[in-house]
């Protein structure tokens, strides 16, 4: 039976009380479901509030959805809460996007990853509700509006849109409000924005959306006082200890229904709610925390200091918060899981950094979330951290140690680059230092709606159509322009598909509760889907980066300048995945130059491939009137992408996995976790605000001893502070140790890896990934 302990990399470990191994044996030992409830909520308010504006029937199909979700508050839980009827319980979003579940629920046992369990009798209620929705749902939309260009493109899976996993995930939810005002406060704002609105005469529209926002939010309270209503049932029920703090979560929900949050306890269970709601709303799939280091400190300050709490409470806190946050789970088809395989919730916080006014941030609560996560290990949520030149030494240590002891729960993110990246995209200075990360490494300035993660461009797929044209190029940069031109027309095609999912988005999925929780939409009277957020973003993430750095430079160097063979002959072995061409295949796999060893062919044309793509991107235009933004992140699309391609011109063999986000391809860096890092920072990282995904794999003896370590440390700041990277994490575990986890996972049930920014239990993955992570290059020395 699996619990948080971790007896293969951390047999030291000893759970802080004996409620915690409960909870995470209840945790690790209870399946994802999938719930129907939602579903048929919203199914039912299209006809029963069919005559209302779409925005009051939305407003009103959450609300029906919350009044119908049972509050069950399971035994030992401090921090309490479910989306669903179910443990980890999944809800769908068939306005969103409803075919794919016809054909997923029949296949439920075959699917690559992230498992999900379903009754028949609810499989068979969704699959009914799924075809009732056939014809109007917003995918739909987007698709049948597209042009036969726009629909090749899409369907090739040059490109990914992300817009219809649920809603348009990833934004910045304005936690410090919620937590400042509490609903009773929101309300007010509403309806003193709405009788303005009444007296200026601004139009039907604007009061809808008024009143869509003060229904949702109405349906909020309630349900939480119903959540308070089972505590105390409990409570009666309960003895001892557990009666009281029954009454303790009772009375902590009764003021969380109106009031703003007095304790750190009521900061933790509010920002759990919230989330909750915003995933009923819209998905809720990779919206962040935020900065809870920053959010609740004032809170657990004046619970220490008036003695209300002391660490060791405050820590169990975070522990039952921690696991309480591993409940959550999204269901979707089983392509786009594999996209987020190993982690279906995919849920953030983000620790230390800087404050509004540029000064240091890091305090108690960032060591204290920061720790706990190193020794209880979940899933979710994955932890952030915000580094700069001035972190303090004690935290800048505690952060080396968490990266270096296998404990595989952590990302770092360089200040500097990151801020400077927004501001260069126009982004108010207080509004990028007070920046959160989502999802996998996805920058979000404070009053951020729009995907940051929102798009992908799969690169070889690109290269294909000039490779495989027929043409005859007569030198390397006659090639490559082709390429570029290719490139830039699949990034103004992507646009144009990104903008009609938008628009789809807008006309059919208005979000009151969303709008209520993103700075922006209340002050404009505007829904968030329309543009009322402050700074809309939506990110553009270049898929197989490496590959095609390395490709150009075998071009370059092997057919264009030594003459090792011809344009055909390299053609003609692509076309044939190598078969009967295996020479040319070792050519190019051993003496074409690479990126991520520090060679001045292959940087160079990784430095001008970025910014070309930096300024194709960056000169189109949002839906919602913001910026398209470049990133190289790929999640684990770079294996999806990979398993659509052909053979590409670095060596590689058709439908391998692409290199991931912006990290050398697989087997490619072998001078040294040092060479590689000069090549990942000789592209600008202050031209990426959508973000840079830097994973590195390094065998645990080479941080046995406490000189390897601060070697590493003082990698970190060369790498953030000289070379001015923005990113990275690592996954601290040799490779006979993911075979052995392959081979026999029943042994290794507690073992955590880095896989695309996130973590994830290795034998959680698909065999896909598995053997990605496998393949990844490990470091031994630095």
């Amino acid at each position: 039976m699996t619990t948080c302990r971790l007896p293969n990399t951390n047999s030291n470990y000893v759970a802080s009380t004996e409620r915690i191994e409960r909870l995470c044996s209840r945790l690790f030992n209870t399946p994802m479901e999938v719930s129907v409830i939602r579903a048929r909520k919203f199914t039912e308010a299209r006809e029963k509030y069919a005559d209302r504006p779409l925005i009051i029937q939305r407003a009103l199909a959450l609300k029906d959805t919350l009044e119908a979700t049972p509050a069950v508050i399971y035994d030992d839980e401090l921090i309490v809460g479910h989306a669903t009827d179910k443990f980890r319980g999944a809800a769908v979003y068939p306005e969103v996007r409803s075919q794919w579940l016809m054909n997923e629920l029949k296949a439920m046992e075959k699917r690559f990853t992230h498992h999900f369990r379903v009754s028949a009798e609810e499989a068979k209620e969704l699959e009914q509700i799924a075809a009732a929705w056939v014809g109007r749902t917003a995918h739909e939309q987007m698709v049948n509006s597209l042009t036969a260009d726009e629909r090749e493109l899409h369907d090739s899976i040059t490109v990914v849109n992300s817009n219809f996993g649920f809603g348009l995930h990833l934004f910045y939810p304005d936690m410090q409000r919620v937590l400042a005002q509490g609903l009773d406060g929101l309300l007010e704002d509403t309806r003193r924005r709405r009788a303005a609105a009444v007296a200026d005469a601004r139009g039907q529209e604007q009061i809808d959306f008024y009143d869509a926002v003060e229904i949702v939010l109405a349906a909020a309270q309630d349900w939480i006082l119903k959540y308070a209503a089972e505590a105390r049932s409990q409570a009666a029920r309960a003895d001892g200890d557990r009666s009281r703090e029954l009454q303790e979560i009772a009375g902590v929900l009764s003021n969380l229904a109106h009031k703003p949050a007095a304790t750190f306890h009521e900061g933790l269970q509010m920002v759990y709610l919230a989330h909750l709601l915003l995933d009923l709303a819209d998905g809720g799939h990779e919206i962040p925390y935020g900065r809870l280091d920053q959010l609740l400190y004032l809170l657990y300050a004046a619970d220490r200091a008036s003695g209300r709490t002391d660490q060791a409470r405050a820590r169990e806190l975070i522990e039952a918060f921690y696991i309480q946050s591993s409940t959550i789970t999204h269901f979707m088809d089983g392509m786009s899981a594999l996209g987020v395989d190993g982690n279906p919730g995919r849920l953030d916080i983000t620790l230390g950094g800087v404050d509004e006014t540029g000064r240091d941030a890091t305090n108690e609560l960032s060591h204290l979330f920061l720790s706990t996560m190193d020794q209880l290990r979940t899933t979710q949520p994955n932890v952030m951290v915000r580094l700069h030149e001035q972190t303090p030494e004690d935290f800048f240590d505690l952060v080396i140690k968490v990266m270096t002891d296998g404990s595989n729960v952590i990302a770092v993110f360089n200040d500097e680059v990151n801020i400077e990246a927004l501001t260069s995209r126009g982004v108010d200075l207080a509004d990028a230092r007070d920046y959160a990360v989502g999802g996998c490494v996805s920058i979000l300035p404070r009053g951020t709606y729009g995907p940051m993660c929102g798009s992908h461009v799969f690169s070889t797929k690109v290269l294909e159509r000039v490779l495989l044209s027929g043409k005859n190029f007569e030198s390397y940069d006659e090639f490559y322009q082709a390429f570029k031109h290719e490139l830039s027309k699949a990034i103004s095609t992507l646009v144009k598909i990104m903008h009609k999912g938008d628009a789809a988005h807008k006309d059919l999925l208005p979000q009151p509760l969303v709008s209520a929780f993103v700075e922006g939409p209340l002050a404009t009277g505007k829904d968030i889907k329309e543009g009322g957020g402050r700074n809309n973003f939506t990110g553009m993430n270049f898929v197989g980066f490496a590959n095609i750095v390395d490709s150009l430079a075998a071009i370059k160097h092997l057919v264009f300048t030594s003459g090792e063979m011809t344009f055909e002959e390299l053609a003609r072995a692509i076309g044939a995945n190598y078969a009967g061409h295996e020479k040319i295949q070792q050519l190019l796999l051993t003496r074409a130059p690479k990126y991520g060893n520090d060679n001045d062919l292959a940087d160079a044309i990784a430095r001008d491939l970025f910014a070309f793509y930096h300024d194709e991107v960056t000169r189109h235009k949002t839906f919602r009137g913001g910026q398209f933004v470049p990133g190289l992140i790929s999640a684990t699309l770079h294996m999806l992408a990979g398993a659509v391609s052909a053979a590409t011109p670095d060596g590689r063999p058709a439908k391998f996995p692409l290199a991931i986000g912006g990290a050398p391809a697989t087997g490619a860096s072998r001078q040294g976790p040092t060479a590689a890092i000069k090549s990942i920072t000789g592209i600008d990282h202050k031209q990426a605000a959508a973000g840079i995904a830097v994973n590195m794999r390094f065998h645990p003896s080479l941080f046995e001893t406490a000189e390897n370590i601060e070697r590493f440390k003082e990698l970190v700041k060369t790498y953030f502070f000289e070379l001015h990277g923005q990113h990275l994490q690592l996954t601290v575990i040799d490779s006979e140790t993911l075979k052995k986890a392959k081979a026999e996972p029943e042994k290794y049930t507690d073992l955590l890896v880095r896989v695309a920014g996130y973590s994830a239990r290795f034998i959680d993955l698909s065999p896909m990934t598995q053997d990605e992570l496998i393949a990844r290059t490990e470091y031994a020395s630095l």
